[in-house]
């Protein structure tokens, strides 16, 4: 089962963050994670009693949510709106080349989605892209692992990939997946988003686990919690973040582990049914400022 969300009163969003206590949800939107990866269904936008809902939209197990209202996110098929297949016919991981961002100047890098398109979950998911010259030659290769621990059956993941070659001078790239069949689940989470504060905008964050930086632009900063819903801990508990651009393609792509409850520390364990905070932050000045307009997607990951 996936949920999908109309996009939120952008006008109400931007509100300066409030600086909320440990747990206390104000009009959260809550972000069902099964078999990994979730879609954000609107319960109540933004970060005031008064916000305005709308009910969330879900699908019945065994099928793909409907999609969002864009045309974007079509592009790259099932899990918010969609990326992920019910029922793939694939026999292993493959890459999401319509959801790929890369750079055109600098150093090259890449972000994008795989999905699992093979008969089974994976875990130890690796991305290999093969970046190739004008005349051919293999210039470098440069490899990056998926965050997502599991990868289930028809789900999306996120990656991003790094090399010290001159993206001017990559006119082709092939990508490769690595991959082993999982010895475990995807991890089964809820996650809530009680607010989130804008590159570059709004007051400084001071929460348990994150702090602004003294110097430099605010980076964005979205703070949450997650809920395990399933019925056995989940050991390191995180939390992974992509964000889609109106494209469909990877903006940005962000991890953080679960919290103790009131602490800065990473929680050892989340038990069945139990709630902590996570908070996300992204002090990239290149892409920041674009992901409060951005379609998020989330993971949930344990060790």
């Amino acid at each position: 089962m996936h949920c999908t969300m109309p996009r939120a009163d952008r006008a109400h969003r931007r509100r300066p963050p409030r600086r909320l206590p440990t747990g206390t949800a104000r009009g959260h939107r809550a972000l069902r994670l099964v078999s990994g990866v979730a879609a954000l269904a609107v319960l109540a936008a933004g970060c005031s009693d008064d916000a305005p809902s709308s009910p969330a939209t879900t699908a019945a197990p065994g099928t793909t949510a409907p999609v969002l209202p864009t045309t974007a996110t079509s592009a790259v098929g099932g899990a918010l709106g969609p990326t992920s297949v019910p029922d793939p016919t694939g026999t292993a991981p493959v890459v999401l080349t319509e959801s790929v961002t890369a750079a055109r100047s600098g150093p090259w890098w890449a972000r994008g989605l795989v999905r699992n398109d093979g008969d089974a979950a994976v875990e130890a998911v690796a991305v290999t892209a093969v970046l190739l010259g004008a005349d051919g030659r293999e210039l470098t290769r440069a490899a990056g692992a998926v965050p997502v621990d599991v990868v289930g059956q028809g789900e999306p993941a996120p990656f991003q990939v790094v090399a010290d070659v001159d993206a001017a001078a990559v006119a082709e790239v092939r990508w490769e997946i690595d991959a082993t069949p999982a010895t475990g689940s995807p991890a089964t989470v809820e996650v809530g988003v009680f607010w989130t504060r804008p590159f570059g905008q709004g007051q400084p964050v001071s929460v348990p686990g994150y702090d602004d930086p003294t110097t430099g632009p605010l980076p964005f900063v979205l703070y949450g919690s997650a809920t395990n819903t399933g019925g056995e801990p989940l050991a390191a508990p995180g939390v992974v973040a992509a964000w889609l651009g109106d494209d469909g393609r990877v903006l940005a792509v962000a991890e953080a582990p679960v919290l103790v409850a009131g602490a800065a520390d990473p929680a050892p364990a989340l038990a069945p049914g139990e709630a902590l905070d996570v908070v996300i932050a992204v002090d990239d000045p290149d892409v920041g400022p674009s992901l409060e307009e951005a379609v998020p997607m989330f993971w949930g990951t344990a060790r």
